[in-house]
């Protein structure tokens, strides 16, 4: 839906788009088919990141050739591996699978409420013959129990030595990452320092 668009609905019709967005919501959460929901940022809240030739460019919203603006997302298993497995289709030759929330849940919730999803948007994705890869942010006391999800490769944030990491993996699994993303703004010389 336009933006401008969005902003010009009353607000009976407002209320009644956003009560049946939850209601949806609900309903996915209920039948275990809802990883996520999240509303999205304004088109004036974007920010673009471009990196070429060696220099790093940032650029702020608004953007006049933003016409139309996704209100949210939602990411079940079912959706999530379908995404996945369009990718390879496409020509990946790997495919990963991003929490960027799970390092906000203790061990146990993480193993409750999200492991289990996880493990079918993994196994749903195993026949594609390609390295599945699992990462989240701020991660580092669960990665055990993410390489028990059933990737083949972990990814580790900056935050966690590389030899840290391999010994929470445990044994038969790849790690991969530890780079700080503010070395992406750094000058080369520390970039290298840091490898």
């Amino acid at each position: 839906m336009e933006e401008k668009t969005l902003d010009t609905l009353s607000k009976s019709v407002g209320d009644n788009l956003l009560n049946e967005t939850l209601n949806y919501c609900e309903e996915l959460r209920k039948n275990g088919h809802l990883l996520l929901a999240n509303p999205l940022e304004p088109v004036e809240m974007a920010m673009t990141v471009r990196v070429r030739n060696g220099g790093v460019s940032l650029t702020d919203g608004p953007f006049a050739e933003t016409k139309e603006q996704i209100g949210g997302f939602f990411l079940g298993p079912v959706i999530a591996g379908q995404f996945l497995r369009l990718q390879v289709e496409a020509g990946a030759s790997a495919i990963q699978l991003f929490d960027s929330w799970a390092g906000n849940l203790s061990l146990a919730d993480y193993e409750q409420y999200v492991r289990p999803h996880s493990a079918a948007v993994l196994e749903s994705v195993a026949d594609l013959n390609v390295p599945r890869i699992h990462f989240g942010v701020g991660t580092g006391e669960l990665l055990h129990s993410m390489g028990q999800a059933g990737a083949d490769v972990v990814g580790v944030d900056w935050r966690v030595p590389l030899d840290e990491a391999v010994r929470r993996v445990g044994p038969g699994k790849a790690v991969q990452g530890n780079l700080d993303p503010t070395m992406l703004f750094a000058p080369t010389e520390l970039v290298h320092a840091k490898a």
